[in-house]
């Protein structure tokens, strides 16, 4: 895998990493046009409010982008706001449906391209609306390495849709409780 080169943050040097107050999707288009220049298997955003999680661990999050890398992931989430539905696909990684909540995305190489192809009708979304929709092939890191927006986005087009889990991580947590209690009671078909 080709080393990630670029701009520094004092958690992960060499990862080109960008905070951007409310990202847009001229914001998004740009930094996968950049990214695709300087060949670039993924980068960062993250908005102004974004802080790690109090368990964060720098381990956590590697084999997270190496887990959604090896799964063809195009986003990989350290957080949401809310989602529709979710389902285990590793120890420490959830597919997701629809989402809410744009605090921390790692936007990777294969995607960058379908983003710099949107059209007008898409660029009158919300960002998280606009990856919600624009791909199937979005992970959520667990637990959370950032902690979701304390106010909730209005921004969004998907707060005219109320989303089911507004405790996200109690519902991943949940998820995985039962997931550890039928694993341990083998069933046969």
């Amino acid at each position: 895998m080709k080393s990630v080169v670029s701009d520094s943050s004092d958690q992960l040097p060499g990862v080109r990493w960008h905070v951007i107050p409310q990202p847009d999707w001229t914001t998004l288009c740009i930094l996968a046009s950049n990214a695709e220049r300087d060949n670039l298997d993924f980068f960062i955003l993250s908005d102004i409010k974004y802080q790690f999680h109090s368990n964060y661990k720098k381990d956590h999050l590697n084999t997270g982008i190496l887990k959604a890398q090896e799964a063809n992931a195009d986003i990989l989430l350290g957080t949401v706001e809310a989602f529709e539905s979710a389902i285990q696909i590793d120890h420490n990684l959830f597919w997701i449906d629809k989402f809410k909540g744009l605090s921390f995305v790692i936007i990777f190489k294969q995607f960058y391209n379908r983003l710099l192809q949107a059209n007008e009708n898409d660029i009158n979304l919300s960002p998280d609306h606009f990856l919600s929709l624009i791909t199937a092939s979005k992970l959520l890191l667990y637990p959370f390495i950032s902690n979701p927006s304390e106010k909730p986005s209005q921004s969004s087009d998907l707060s005219k849709t109320p989303l089911p889990s507004a405790n996200p991580a109690a519902q991943l947590e949940l998820l995985v409780h039962i997931k550890k209690h039928y694993s341990s009671h083998p069933t046969s078909y």
